[in-house]
């Protein structure tokens, strides 16, 4: 039945009478690996621009945000990863004294010859799902992200300009 591109916020029907369901969110697989949803506008909403990348890629944020209530600023709290992989959510430094939610977009080899040997990672790109950002982290860096902050979406919205006319 499953045909083609698949649904990112609904589970794959096993038959035509099934009702749409949504992924949930969180660990669903016991795997390490959550799923947080993000926003999606269906109809005109009150925004500040977080950051421009270019006219295709502009981040938004709600004016109503909760942004500062999904960082950490008390390190203590903050436990080591064990391993780091592609697509995972993390606890990363937006700033000196200040951990925000992260996603890995890409894991890199660099810096010492005993790494770069060993092709084992020492770098992660990561997109910070609240703000749009994006900035390269030595692994060490990165910290586990509390189950409890997968149950919120991204507060960042990803928006692009269309059929602009100067």
């Amino acid at each position: 039945m499953n045909s083609g591109r698949q649904s990112p916020i609904f589970e794959a029907k096993t038959s035509k009478s099934d009702l749409p369901k949504m992924v949930r969110n969180g660990d669903t697989a016991n795997s390490g690996m959550y799923k947080i949803h993000r926003i999606r506008l269906c109809r005109m909403a009150n925004c500040i621009v977080s950051n421009v990348i270019s006219p295709s890629c502009i981040w938004v944020k709600l004016t109503n945000h909760i942004t500062e209530q999904l960082q950490t600023t008390d390190l203590n709290d903050l436990v080591e990863l064990n391993e780091v992989r592609e697509g995972q959510y993390v606890m990363a430094p937006l700033e000196n004294g200040l951990y925000a939610r992260a996603r890995v977009i890409q894991l890199a080899v660099g810096g010492d010859s005993d790494s770069c040997a060993s092709k084992v990672a020492n770098y992660a790109k990561v997109l910070f799902i609240d703000e749009g950002t994006t900035g390269w982290l030595a692994i060490p860096c990165l910290a586990k992200m509390d189950p409890i902050l997968s149950y919120h979406p991204w507060q960042a919205i990803a928006v692009s300009l269309f059929k602009v006319v100067l």
